[in-house]
């Protein structure tokens, strides 16, 4: 627009009203607008992992810290494109994804009969029928998992080839049934499902229908959270690292 022979009280109400005309359009817009969010947006770090993608769990319900692995390994893709399980001590469940981060299917489980996430000094030296009770626990932490093929013909999820902790079939061996390890599998308490000598036990059915058909041929990565430490002792999550984005 050109202002030609016009005085300076013209152009100044000239000026008031686009002014105006320019504060109505901005309150036309949303709150959600990009000028809006740019303005109330201090920390875009913190953005960016509010709209990550997530874990659908198509409505089963998990822990809190189920969600939050579940979330941050497609997220952070961590979970390197490949499917995944997140086990549940705490709760004695072991939830498998897909590589999309899509809930397969979930199971109860049976754990290793001691409390703890890191194998003593030693332990992994010896024969497991040496050990102590306290001393069989289910090692927490990031496991890259293959299914493996025993002579025996059983399939196996390897977790730890070193340490020999795997998730497999609950047995109907002579020690599972002395120890009723398949009442012990779907007891409500979770408490029960400690009593293997460090191992994951499934339902023999799940692991067929389930982690076979899921892992078989490319693997995948398991997540077995901790009983007793925080989450952050075993893998980086979106708060540290945010932390060290910001430093």
């Amino acid at each position: 627009m050109k202002f030609r022979n016009v005085g300076t009280h013209t152009i100044r109400l000239a000026a008031l009203a686009m002014a105006g005309a320019l504060i109505v359009t901005v309150g036309k817009y949303p709150k959600t607008s990009r000028a809006v969010v740019r303005d109330n947006a201090p920390d875009r770090h913190a953005t960016k992992a509010a709209t990550s993608p997530k874990a659908d769990f198509k409505g089963v319900s998990a822990s809190a810290d189920v969600q939050r692995i579940a979330d941050w390994a497609i997220a952070s893709r961590d979970h390197e494109n490949l499917p995944y399980i997140v086990v549940d001590k705490r709760q004695a469940r072991a939830f498998v994804f897909d590589e999309r981060g899509t809930l397969v299917s979930w199971t109860p489980a049976l754990l290793g009969m001691g409390i703890g996430d890191t194998f003593e000094p030693g332990v992994t030296e010896m024969n497991m029928y040496q050990t102590k009770p306290s001393q069989r626990i289910t090692p927490s932490g990031r496991f890259r998992a293959e299914e493996w093929q025993k002579p025996s013909g059983e399939w196996i999820l390897w977790l730890d080839y070193s340490t020999q902790i795997a998730i497999h079939k609950l047995r109907k061996s002579q020690l599972a049934l002395s120890q009723d390890r398949e009442a012990r599998l779907y007891s409500n308490d979770p408490r029960d499902s400690r009593v293997t000598y460090g191992c994951v036990n499934v339902p023999p059915e799940f692991y067929d229908k389930v982690i076979t058909p899921t892992f078989n041929g490319r693997g995948g990565i398991v997540y077995v959270l901790p009983d007793s430490k925080s989450i952050e002792t075993f893998f980086e999550l979106y708060p540290a690292r945010l932390r060290a984005a910001r430093a």
